[in-house]
C-alpha cells in the first residue's frame, strides 16, 4: 500500500527520530468499499487520545466518490474526524506540544474546542 511504502522510505530516519503526526488531507485516504477514511492513519499510529474515546468519521457520501482517485478527493471531504488520534497533546521536557485537528468540530463548546481551552488552562506558566 502506499503507507506500507512511505514507512519503507522514511525508515532510516523514523528509526532514530521521534516522530509525531497529525491528520491533513493526505490522511483522508479512503477505503474503495466501505468509504470510511482516516482508517490508514488510525491503524498506523497510536497518538495520545484526550477524549478516550475511539476514531468517529463519516464515510465519503455515495455523489463525492471519484474513481480516479479510488474514493473521493480530500479537498471535496465534508464530513467529520474527531476521537481516535484527531487531536492531541503531549509534553516533552519543558514543552507540551498540541496537535488539532482541521476535520474535527471547532465550534464554541464542540469537544476540540473544549480539550483545547483546558489545555491551555493547564499550562505551567511557571517554566
Amino acid at each position: 500500500s502506499r503507507w506500507d511504502n512511505w514507512f519503507q522510505l522514511i525508515e532510516p530516519l523514523i528509526s532514530t527520530t521521534p516522530l509525531q503526526v497529525t491528520a491533513g488531507n493526505h490522511e483522508i485516504e479512503c477505503d474503495g468499499v466501505t468509504r470510511e477514511v482516516f482508517q490508514a492513519y488510525e491503524n498506523r499510529f497510536r497518538m495520545p487520545n484526550p477524549t478516550m474515546i475511539p476514531a468517529k468519521t463519516e464515510p465519503f457520501p455515495p455523489d463525492d466518490v471519484d474513481p480516479s482517485w479510488g474514493c473521493g478527493t480530500p479537498s471535496v471531504y465534508r464530513g467529520s474526524y474527531d476521537g481516535g488520534n484527531a487531536y492531541y497533546g503531549f509534553t516533552y521536557g519543558p514543552i507540551r506540544f498540541l496537535a488539532l485537528s482541521p476535520y474535527s468540530d471547532t465550534a464554541l463548546g464542540s469537544r476540540q474546542y473544549r480539550w483545547l481551552e483546558d489545555e491551555l488552562r493547564n499550562v505551567d506558566r511557571s517554566v
